[in-house]
Formats: structure tokens, sequence, C-alpha cells
């Protein structure tokens, strides 16, 4: 292949001014926002549910980190029932859970998450989207 056809295949495209956004059709103004789910509080625990699995397999739960009980911030020990599934630490890395325990800790999107160190929680717990969650105080 020439350098001319390699330059070629990895042409970048133009963008057209010429294009109003009023072409695309009318400005849609009376969208709907969605409320996230909140853990509530009932019978003694915090009850919650994972919201959905990321593509490595991490359960994304509805709680945040000011849901949590301060000592499990401080300390590490947390009490979670996800599903049938008991998690009791919360870490600030993957390393800090042994091999295919499963660990809770802060994702980058603000909630707390369950992983299995070197693993997929969702495949290794067999849990997912919907899964409850109780935190117990």
């Amino acid at each position: 292949m020439n350098a001319n056809k390699t330059s070629s295949l990895f042409a970048t495209p133009t963008l057209n001014t010429t294009i109003s956004s009023a072409s695309m059709g009318e400005e849609i103004t009376d969208y709907k926002r969605f409320a996230l789910p909140r853990p509530k509080e009932a019978d003694g625990a915090v009850k919650g549910v994972v919201m959905r699995t990321d593509a490595f397999g991490n359960l994304i739960t509805n709680f945040r980190p000011e849901d949590l009980p301060k000592s499990a911030l401080s300390g590490g020990s947390i009490k979670l029932q996800v599903g049938n599934q008991s998690v009791t630490r919360l870490v600030d890395t993957f390393a800090r859970g042994n091999n295919g325990e499963p660990i809770a800790y802060v994702g980058s999107s603000g909630y707390i998450e369950i992983a299995v160190n070197k693993g997929n929680a969702a495949r290794t717990l067999g849990l997912g989207r919907g899964t409850p969650v109780v935190l117990m105080k």
C-alpha cells in the first residue's frame, strides 16, 4: 500500500457548517428528568437496590457514601447484604480485596459499587440489576 492510499484510509471527516440546528427538528422543552431511587430506612436497616452492572461486572448500587455509617467510611467495616451475598469490607482500592472476595468501594460515579477482586462480581455472585441491597446499621 502506498502512502497516498494509507493516508486516505485515515482521513478526518469535515463538519458541514451549512446545516442549521433548526433543520434537525423541533427543540424539546418538555423533557422529563428521572430521579434515581434512593435507599430507604425500614426495619432497622437501609434498603436499596443494584441499579446496574458495568462493563467489568461491578454492581452499582443506589447507595452513596453519605448513606453509610461514619464507622464504615473511617474503618472499612460494613454490613451489606446484596441478594444472598454478604459484603463486609469497604475498601479504597481493588488491591485491598482478597481474590474472589466481594468488596464494596466508592465508584467513579459516586455510588457504592460491589466488586470481586480479579473477577466479575455479577457473574461470580450471580447477581444483577434489581437485586436488593440491605445495609445493616
